[in-house]
């Protein structure tokens, strides 16, 4: 059996190769965490009402962006 359709990359129906929603999310990060970290994150962005990764992303962001303003300061 090939495993060829695992090598198909999703796109809906009809539209063409390459095809990428705009303002799509394109890449992934793997990160390592403590199990009690990870719990603290996750109570956090539920309590936020977002899901893990935008609780995260958004903070990780935030940071950048105050670290950018404090060093044009």
């Amino acid at each position: 059996m090939s495993n060829d359709a695992t090598m198909t990359p999703k796109r809906p129906r009809g539209k063409p190769l390459g095809f990428r929603k705009p303002g799509a999310l394109s890449v992934a990060m793997k990160l390592r965490w403590k199990p009690e970290e990870l719990e603290e994150v996750k109570a956090a962005a539920h309590a936020a009402g977002e899901d893990t990764s935008e609780y995260i992303r958004t903070a990780a962001l935030n940071r950048a962006r105050n670290v950018e303003q404090e060093g044009a300061e």
